[in-house]
């Protein structure tokens, strides 16, 4: 992996565990909250992807938008399920265990679809990365079941965008923050029945959790362009673990600023995340 890919992931990876901690600071707001923040978003990156679009000067055609139209729609379900799981369990357990799901999944399956062989240091990074994802959740207490079945719902839906979109920003020649602006309004529309058959709670939840909102429109997508940046620069094998290490500052976020426990047990598994992301940057 590349300095400057690896520069993308760190970068993505604190703008990624900032969101997530405004995303469970308002974790009842369910659905509505979700659409609200697709929203915000549309809006607030329209300036940006509209104008990487006319810039590019590629055309946005049937095919860039039908493949927008399906990463909305997975986006959707990866969203609705992350905020079902923040509702009914800790940061420090939904988020480390949702995030390390995904690359389990998404490293073998672009192995088989996209072709991409990882050295074997590129595979030790990502065991290590990923066993000390693992590392943080501990042994889960009984009550936290229903979240753990939000987050493995979510693992599953992050392994499907993660290969989704690097299959996308292969096949058309467009800009990732034009593709990821698309796919927001896509999600925008696929959650449009939430703002129309449930106004009022959209209405209370932006009252109530205004700044969190704004901030996950600003950072959930910074961090994924982020992200579709790096796929441009080394293989989805290799990005898929890397960016993990934003569990390690989710992590300590949920420690430090919600009072969650196992603080000893996430700076070992800190340590581990830095090796891995050694071996894969070497």
């Amino acid at each position: 992996m590349s300095g400057t890919a690896l520069a993308l992931l760190v970068a993505a990876a604190f703008a990624h565990a900032g969101w997530n901690l405004l995303a469970k600071r308002a974790g009842a707001g369910g659905s509505a909250f979700v659409w609200a923040s697709a929203a915000a978003g549309v809006v607030l990156w329209a300036p940006l992807g509209i104008g990487a679009l006319l810039l590019g000067g590629e055309p946005f055609g049937a095919i860039a938008a039908g493949l927008a139209a399906v990463s909305g729609a997975l986006h959707s379900v990866y969203f609705i399920a992350l905020q079902r799981g923040y509702r009914d369990g800790d940061l420090s357990v939904v988020y480390p265990f949702a995030r390390a799901l995904g690359p389990l999944l998404a490293v073998p399956v672009a192995a088989v679809t996209l072709g991409q062989r990882p050295g074997p240091a590129d595979v030790a990074g990502g065991l290590v990365i990923i066993f000390a994802v693992l590392s943080l959740t501990g042994r889960p207490a009984p009550g936290d079941r229903a979240s753990l079945a939000y987050a493995t719902l979510t693992g599953l839906f992050i392994a499907a965008y993660t290969i989704w979109d690097a299959i996308t920003v292969r096949t058309v020649a467009l800009s990732p923050i034009t593709l990821f602006w698309a796919a927001e309004l896509s999600r925008c529309l696929w959650l449009a029945p939430v703002a129309i058959l449930r106004r009022d709670a959209v209405v209370a939840v932006y009252r109530r959790h205004r700044v969190p909102i704004v901030g996950v429109a600003i950072l959930s997508p910074l961090a994924y362009v982020l992200v579709l940046q790096a796929l441009r620069m080394a293989p989805v094998s290799v990005v898929a673990p890397a960016r993990e290490m934003s569990i390690v500052i989710g992590a300590l976020l949920g420690t430090r600023l919600l009072g969650e426990p196992g603080g000893r047990r996430r700076v070992f598994a800190a340590g581990l995340v830095v090796l891995g992301i050694g071996l894969l940057a070497g």
